[in-house]
């Protein structure tokens, strides 16, 4: 039984990633301001690099050795990021907020993409 709910932890968390990557440097293409897709998604690569070299650095010894710090570390920065996630989605206007109602800067659909047509803006 646990040899079943680790491995379809870890499936369920793979997909997830498969499902993720290839929509957040369009969806952060989306959301920038005309001109600066750019730079946007190079700031945003530079963080998620950033993380993933720090996190563990930090979180694993921290995670071994403190553990009521590590959790309460965690549950601060699941809360602030929760925060700033709903105030910034306040800000979004409504074509940000779902963007299936606008069209894509980034991501041509349908019959565009398939006669080579570029996306409008």
């Amino acid at each position: 039984m646990a040899t079943a709910a680790f491995v379809s932890t870890y499936a369920l968390f793979g997909l997830g990633e498969a499902m993720l990557s290839p929509t957040v440097a369009p969806l952060v293409a989306d959301l920038a301001p005309a001109g600066m897709a750019g730079q946007y998604n190079s700031a945003f690569a530079l963080v998620k690099q950033l993380a993933l070299a720090v996190g563990p650095a930090v979180g694993g010894p921290m995670g071994a050795a403190l553990h009521g710090p590590y959790v309460v570390t965690f549950l601060l920065f699941s809360l602030g990021i929760t925060f700033l996630a709903v105030r910034l989605g306040r800000q979004l206007t409504p074509v940000q907020n779902q963007p299936s109602v606008g069209r894509s800067r980034v991501v041509a659909r349908g019959a565009e993409a398939s006669e080579g047509v570029p996306a409008k803006v």
